[in-house]
């Protein structure tokens, strides 16, 4: 404090404070807003890294799912066909570094006593270098998904295959009145003889359909194909594309109200 005749609340607002604090020596020691920042961008890095995990993923020639952009990608040193998402692994390694900035930020300040000490000079640099390492982290990551191609025709032979359809044909018996335990052991018998034979769910006959599971020759096109399988999840977060385009719009409300 002072025992000048200021006006603080004056003050504040020319300085561009919404308010004044209400305890000086708390005010001169406090860091808990860098520490707030630093651990929120924290969790935004760890969620760009998972996304970037699978990216890389989806990116590999073993899926083909995705096609990263030139740009975001290198040569490799060595073989001359061969492309590596070294921006997305960049992204995914440098999520220790936030991390490190939050794990240094709250050591400085563990053991401080009140007011300023000189140890708090050392909230400089997870700081700045926290912030300009998540900006630059959204900036690259917000290109790559703008330019990358989705392989539809990739994707959707990938879903095709292990008995992906098995829960469908669960939920199907249940809807015939089956109890949901029953129709668990059921499919999953016939799963277990079909991985025996080296067989898939498509494979099998319409006899071998009704035998089963008593399922209709209409009832087995529509379990069998991946697109039906998808729409019909038209619950609050299902995979049915009107729920998905539903969730799109929410996040994108929420962006603009923030």
């Amino acid at each position: 404090g002072t025992s000048l005749a200021i006006d603080r609340q004056f003050m504040a607002e020319k300085l561009g404070f919404k308010k004044v604090s209400p305890n000086s020596m708390d005010a001169v020691s406090d860091r808990d807003f860098i520490l707030e920042f630093l651990t929120a961008s924290l969790q935004v890095i760890l969620h760009l890294s998972r996304i970037a995990e699978e990216l890389i993923i989806f990116s590999s020639p073993y899926f083909s799912w995705i096609k990263i952009p030139q740009e975001y990608m290198t040569g490799s040193s060595i073989m001359p066909q061969k492309m590596n998402p070294d921006v997305l692994e960049l992204i995914r390694g440098r999520t220790g570094r936030i991390l490190g900035y939050v794990v240094s930020m709250s050591t400085v300040m563990k053991g401080l006593p009140l007011t300023y000490n000189r140890d708090l000079q050392e909230d400089k640099i997870p700081l700045w270098e926290g912030y300009k390492l998540t900006v630059s982290i959204l900036s690259m990551m917000k290109g790559i998904i703008e330019g990358m191609e989705v392989e539809k025709g990739k994707m959707e032979g990938g879903a095709k295959g292990y008995y992906l359809v098995a829960t469908d044909i669960v939920e199907r018996l249940v809807e015939k009145g089956m109890a949901f335990r029953s129709a668990y052991r059921k499919v999953g018998e016939v799963v277990k003889k079909l991985e025996d034979e080296g067989r898939e769910f498509s494979s099998l006959t319409q006899d071998e359909w009704k035998k089963y599971f008593g399922f209709e020759e209409e009832e087995v096109k529509e379990i069998l194909s991946f697109r039906d399988s998808v729409e019909r999840k038209k619950v609050l977060g299902g995979t049915a594309t009107s729920e998905v385009r539903k969730e799109i719009e929410k996040g994108k409300k929420l962006l603009k109200k923030k």
